[in-house]
């Protein structure tokens, strides 16, 4: 390795190559060298040399003193670094300890009030909340929270504080089906994708079909009020759309209107249903159809067909892999969310499902996870390996006791792993 005097130090053969330039250069006159052969030659010379050594020694000085001033910087940015890394890592360990001893407390509350009665349903009430503590002090108990440093340094990092996954789930199923879907929708009450053949439409999570269709199903979607549906042809071969009701397991009809008969004969268009509004993604148009009236709402060209969407509170909400972005569509108006890059370090039960409980809802894509506020009409968004390793967001849905996620994986696109917790927990309130 090169020192700092072996790169300043000059070879001979580098001197005999120097070029000699005219003028003043650190008080040094190189003028004087035209008179070599006068007398007063070597007192000039030693003139010329006293001037030099106060202006090297001066410019050495400066550039010492530039080099402190950075290093100073440097250092007081570090410490500042240090100070900020330290509180993160003081506040996960002062956390962790503060929210063990709530749920302690908890558990001996419990306990007493187990001791105190001899009904029998009210024990088993106890117990099922006592299960859940010590699901959330099993949590605890393993999350941990480590120094990594940066490497390569970049500018003047010094390196982050990481917090391993720490949560385990409730229950997991693996579901390896014998083709790639082509989307995956959620509601209430399971997964949806089309068959291979798009003849039908399969929960995967129950691993049954849950309704057959005589021609082939172009889209599936969830409807405003979290209904099943489906764009497909109809007996008479116009374009039709298809609600399901899992509760009846009837059908409702819409035919699409008229003048986009033509269009979509030999091609069925991705769709969503709002309240009084039926919205139509075209090879170039997405399109608004109300009350038997058309009306373009933007170009949409194929490759910005939505990654993720849900309809809340009538409000259809879009993301997509190119760009990234949020879209709200309502009452024929389009507006963007504004999407904030996620600081934070989050995990899935004391974040991901706190922030749902609160309202609020997830758009995902391969890369990405928005945790998307609606009343403030803003995102949060955190890149999935953050939270998911090397799974990502499918797609989740809510009961009244669990949330559950359906995450794929990019080294097998058949296989699909649905992580079950519970929605309300302590340890992520």
């Amino acid at each position: 390795m090169e020192t700092i005097e072996s790169m300043n130090e000059q070879t001979p053969q580098q001197s005999t190559n120097t070029v000699v330039n005219s003028g003043e250069s650190n008080g040094f006159n190189m003028e004087i060298f035209n008179g070599f052969f006068t007398n007063d030659f070597v007192k000039i010379l030693d003139d010329n040399m006293e001037k030099a050594k106060i202006d090297i020694t001066n410019d050495k000085y400066n550039q010492i003193n530039n080099l402190k001033d950075e290093v100073f910087n440097i250092q007081t940015h570090v410490c500042r670094e240090f100070t900020n890394l330290r509180m993160d890592l003081e506040n996960v360990f002062d956390e962790k300890l503060s929210t063990l001893n709530k749920l302690v407390k908890e558990m001996k509350m419990l306990k007493e009030y187990y001791d105190r009665t001899t009904n029998k349903n009210l024990q088993n009430d106890i117990k099922k909340m006592a299960e859940k503590l010590i699901y959330c002090i099993g949590n605890i108990l393993k999350m941990k929270a480590y120094y990594e440093k940066c490497e390569p340094v970049k500018g003047v990092e010094i390196g982050k504080m990481i917090i391993p996954p720490f949560e385990n789930p409730i229950g997991e199923q693996i579901v390896d089906l014998e083709f790639v879907p082509k989307k995956i929708v959620a509601n209430d009450d399971g997964f949806y994708c089309t068959s291979e053949s798009r003849l039908s439409i399969i929960d995967i999570e129950k691993k049954q079909i849950v309704l057959s269709n005589t021609f082939a199903i172009g889209d599936i979607s969830i409807t405003y009020d979290g209904k099943l549906a489906f764009i497909a042809h109809s007996v008479s071969a116009i374009p039709a759309v298809f609600i399901y009701s899992n509760s009846t397991h009837c059908f409702k009809e819409l035919t699409l209107i008229d003048q986009l008969n033509k269009t979509y004969t030999n091609y069925l268009p991705y769709f969503h249903i709002l309240k009084d509004d039926l919205v139509l993604y075209d090879t170039e148009y997405k399109l608004s159809m109300k009350s038997n009236r058309t009306r373009l709402l933007s170009k949409c060209q194929p490759a910005k067909i939505p990654e993720d969407s849900k309809i809340i509170d009538n409000v259809l909400y879009e993301t997509t892999e190119v760009g990234s972005y949020i879209s709200a569509t309502s009452d024929d108006r389009k507006a963007y969310i504004t999407c904030y890059i996620g600081k934070r370090q989050i995990s899935v039960v004391r974040n991901l499902i706190n922030e749902l409980n609160k309202g609020k809802f997830l758009l995902s894509t391969k890369c990405f996870i928005f945790i998307v506020d609606p009343s403030e009409n803003s995102a949060e968004v955190y890149e999935t390996q953050t939270i998911f390793g090397e799974e990502y967001l499918v797609s989740y849905r809510m009961t009244e006791e669990e949330v559950i996620f359906c995450l794929g994986t990019s080294t097998n696109e058949k296989l699909f792993k649905f992580r079950r917790y519970f929605r309300r927990c302590i340890c992520s309130e």
